[in-house]
């Protein structure tokens, strides 16, 4: 089996930050969203991947290259991004005769998918879609189900549910269902869409079925959720009793409230940090308070008497909810 993983979007729903790194390049917890997919795809048995991106391939190269001894990576480029669907046209030849999953480099997940692939491998469904009980179902795309797990209907956003099952940014497919993507028409937002190719088999009575995921799940698709994932991927280490400070970090009189993770090469002082603050490499912090936020690396923070819910990248803040500044500016 192979694995599709798209990373070519442009991320307008997390701007201004993807106005500086790509989407994929977010990180969460100091590992950027491509590597968080990649570990998953490998943890669940599947070691040939085809990463699927925009014309910013250079700034990904040094982060992927890093994982090729532990996976074999194709590079796939997706010049000019027509959605979903369009990346997974784009990608027959790497496919080949192989089944494949698809993932979506915008998710992340509380547990391995190494369920999910079994799942498919074992029941041979001739598509498989993850799903997450949610308590908001109209705010996602909805499947209905049958009695024995099949899938019905798939619904973007219905004003009423008809069940409280969300698509996922993850699926599995047998090799025979490439013809799916063909002959798609472009959706409103002018793109060609993995849903459509899904309700498509539906219609042809494919053998359609769901694979839910227990733990949680998030699509990081704008900075409200940046910040929500991660608290959970925080909270997943905290559990887990991990070291999170990097043994060169140098913290010095101040207060550390966990879960925090602190990269390399960092320098705090006079500070107070945490809960749920991930700081990354090559951060300088003195005489500030800072919880709920993600520093990014190369940052520098000084006099902030509180930063709550926020994000920065280097010198910038591009997200606050509740923010006071003893000196009025960044540092």
């Amino acid at each position: 089996m192979k694995a599709l993983l798209l990373c070519a979007g442009k991320g307008k729903r997390l701007q201004p930050i993807t106005k500086k790194i790509p989407k994929a390049l977010v990180p969460i917890g100091n590992i950027t969203l491509v590597e968080h997919a990649v570990m998953s795809i490998r943890q669940a048995g599947i070691t040939e991947i085809g990463i699927v991106l925009n014309d910013e391939v250079s700034k990904y190269r040094s982060i992927i290259d890093t994982m090729q001894e532990s996976a074999k990576i194709t590079y796939i480029e997706q010049m000019d991004p027509r959605g979903t669907a369009h990346a997974i046209q784009i990608s027959l030849d790497f496919i080949g005769d192989s089944p494949f999953l698809v993932y979506l480099a915008d998710n992340l997940f509380g547990e391995s998918l190494k369920g999910f692939v079994t799942s498919f491998l074992s029941n041979k469904p001739m598509v498989q879609i993850g799903v997450k009980t949610v308590l908001n179902p109209k705010d996602y795309g909805v499947l209905e189900l049958s009695e024995n797990n099949n899938v019905l209907n798939i619904e973007e956003k219905p004003k009423h549910p008809k069940g409280d099952k969300a698509v996922v940014g993850v699926f599995a497919f047998e090799n025979s269902c490439k013809t799916l993507f063909d002959d798609l028409k472009l959706s409103d937002r002018g793109e060609l869409e993995i849903t459509d190719a899904l309700n498509k088999a539906i219609q042809q009575n494919y053998n359609v079925t769901a694979h839910e995921f227990n733990e949680w799940w998030i699509d990081v698709g704008n900075i409200n959720r940046l910040l929500e994932a991660n608290n959970l991927y925080l909270q997943d280490i905290n559990t887990k009793e991990q070291r999170t400070i990097a043994t060169d970090s140098i913290i010095n009189n101040s207060l550390i409230i966990h879960p925090v993770i602190i990269g390399a090469s960092c320098n705090i002082e006079n500070s107070v940090i945490g809960p749920n603050v991930t700081i990354g490499d090559n951060t300088v912090i003195t005489g500030s308070v800072v919880n709920e936020c993600v520093i990014m690396s190369n940052s520098k923070l000084s006099g902030m008497k509180e930063i709550q819910d926020s994000i920065v990248i280097q010198k910038e803040i591009v997200q606050v909810r509740y923010y006071q500044n003893t000196r009025e500016q960044w540092q």
